[in-house]
């Protein structure tokens, strides 16, 4: 059991303390391996996407990593809905998503070069839908090929940087383009997520495992099942 382990969880909505679910992928990891999880999630944000605390980057500012063994960076598309440009993965300017996501790693690097950092792509959105209810152009339209682009992008920059990525929008095992899906995945309280973007407890549980086996790579030493 990794029980003097300390792990940060970096993102958004899905990794924010929100009422979607009461268990999330990170809850599932820390009573399997018994680490402890420092919880730096903000719902809304991303790699570009401020909100309230600021964008990825701008909160790694605050977060104290000295003593932490693994950092994961999980942001969704919100940077992507919010139709900033892609740019490429050697930006190093706040104008792009690919700059902000080079500035996230670099300033975690820079405050604790020994800190192990994982990358996770964002788990699939429904696409060619309109995310807000009331037609406002604060959150765009996606389509499959703009997700396809942005994790391209992603993992182009965890390349660029020699980090290991663990790619869950191909992987996750769940289309929420499938109203089925939508239905047993992305249902709580009686209402169903629509846009596909929040998984359910159920949707954390079924991508834990993928969770499990990445932080143990991350925590770079054996651990008694």
């Amino acid at each position: 059991m990794y029980t003097t382990r300390t792990w940060i969880v970096l993102g958004d909505s899905l990794t924010d303390d929100t009422f979607r679910t009461k268990t999330k992928y990170y809850d599932y990891v820390a009573q399997d391996l018994g680490c402890t999880v420092v919880n730096c999630g903000e719902m809304g944000t991303g790699y570009m996407t401020p909100t309230g605390g600021g964008a990825f980057y701008d909160r790694v500012d605050d977060i104290d990593v000295s003593n932490a063994d693994c950092l994961t960076i999980f942001g969704s598309f919100n940077d992507l809905g919010k139709g900033y440009y892609l740019g490429s993965a050697y930006d190093e300017t706040e104008d792009t998503i690919g700059g902000c996501m080079n500035l996230t790693i670099e300033k975690l690097v820079a405050k604790n070069p020994a800190l192990r950092i994982g990358i996770v792509t964002p788990t699939p959105w429904r696409t060619n839908f309109s995310y807000n209810e009331d037609g406002s152009a604060s959150f765009y339209t996606i389509t499959r090929s703009d997700c396809d682009e942005y994790v391209a992008l992603l993992k182009d920059v965890a390349k660029r940087h020699r980090l290991p990525v663990l790619d869950l929008y191909e992987t996750y095992g769940l289309d929420p383009d499938n109203e089925q899906v939508r239905e047993l995945y992305y249902t709580y309280n009686g209402k169903m997520d629509e846009g596909g973007v929040h998984p359910n407890g159920e949707g954390h549980k079924l991508m834990y495992p993928m969770w499990r086996e990445f932080v143990k790579t991350l925590m770079a030493s054996d651990v008694v099942d």
